[in-house]
This record gives C-alpha cells, structure tokens and sequence, in this order.
C-alpha cells in the first residue's frame, strides 16, 4: 500500500473529512493499455456533502492525475496540478453516480503504485 496515505488521512482528519475510500493499484507508463488509467472507486454520494479527493504516488511517478467522471462518462472534476500529488474538492450537491480513476499521465520507470482517498465533508 501506498506509504503516502496515510498522514494525508490523519491531516484530514484533523481537518474534520470522513475517510469514505481508500483504494491502492499499480499503473504503468504505456498509455495505450488500460493499466495507465484504473477506476478505483464508484459511489453514489450523500447528499448535501462536499466531496475531497486526495491522491499520492510512489518515488516511480512524476505525474499523477485524479480524474472524476459523473453520468454517461462526463467529466465532473480533475486535478489541474502536475506531481505526483493530486488533490481536489467537489463542492455542493452532487446527486449523479460517480466514478473515482487514477491515471499515470508521467512514470519514471515502467510502472508505479498509486493511491487515492476519498473523503466528504
């Protein structure tokens, strides 16, 4: 598991968010297979709550991006930093299902470990 996880959880904590998902996986660097871009989480979100998408990669990455999809596959947020790093928020009522992907936009080497926390507030 990603070793970066887990103070991003505790500072959250700390922050009052409420750890909903955490989710490790292994991407590689060929962006022409599907192991460059991995869905690692789907929910339906509570109403009424904002949404916190914290993600980290192993010393492999030099970018890293967190990309949220809502209904019919419709991009509904992203990270607009570069690193290996993400992070950021959903704000307001987000009613339709959505769906949680991790894409290896740089690797240094062939493949790399990559996780991401989902957290609401």
């Amino acid at each position: 598991m990603v070793g970066c996880l887990e103070p991003k959880s505790w500072e959250a904590r700390d922050d009052g968010w409420t750890e909903r998902t955490r989710q490790t996986v292994e991407l590689t660097a060929d962006h022409s297979d599907a192991g460059s871009l991995v869905e690692v989480a789907a929910f339906r979100p509570y109403p009424n709550l904002d949404y916190r998408f914290v993600g980290c990669g192993d010393e492999g990455f030099a970018d890293l991006d967190v990309l949220v999809y809502g209904d019919a596959s419709r991009l509904v947020g992203r990270d607009g930093s570069s690193g290996r790093d993400p992070e950021f928020t959903l704000r307001g009522d987000v009613s339709q299902r959505l769906s949680v992907r991790l894409f290896a936009a740089a690797l240094t080497e062939p493949s790399g470990e990559a996780g991401v926390l989902v957290l609401a507030k």
